[in-house]
């Protein structure tokens, strides 16, 4: 098994011991919250819609909830969004985009998502130019200045 493959059944296995408390609260309600601007309920709606639970799988779906998540400063929803845009999963596959998240997650996430977060970054970042992941780099950092800022 490859790093990648790996770190994918990690972070499938952690994806389903935090499915179990999301699944339990009803459907309407989750997406009620998650409407309503919840980062934790977008981010279980996005682990439903990734994993066929409960919904039909819709990856374009799921990329739309882990979206809203992450830009609101979930580390998880980071991580996985930054998992879709390296595979290509509901979207088009975006290599800077992947590293952009994935230095976002790395930076804000603790402990095991931290370490995962780096790790899958710098697997995805050696088939990137210099440039490009500059421009990543570039990218995360304003990201987390303008979240930085909106937090204080």
């Amino acid at each position: 098994m490859t790093n990648l493959g790996k770190i994918a059944a990690l972070v499938f296995v952690g994806m389903a011991l935090t499915f179990s408390s999301a699944f339990s609260q009803g459907l309407a309600d989750l997406q009620r919250e998650a409407e309503s601007g919840g980062a934790k309920a977008q981010f279980h709606l996005g682990l439903m819609y990734d994993k066929g639970e409960g919904v039909p799988q819709d990856y374009a779906e799921a990329f739309k909830w882990y979206r809203k998540a992450a830009e609101l400063g979930h580390v998880s929803a980071q991580f996985n969004l930054g998992f879709i845009y390296a595979y290509g999963m509901g979207v088009p596959e975006d290599l800077g985009e992947a590293v952009k998240w994935l230095e976002i997650a790395a930076r804000l996430g603790k402990g095991t998502v931290r370490e995962l977060a780096a790790k899958m970054r710098n697997d995805i970042s050696v088939r990137m130019t210099r440039q490009q992941i500059a421009e990543a780099g570039r990218l995360a950092r304003e990201w987390l200045g303008k979240y930085k800022a909106r937090k204080k």
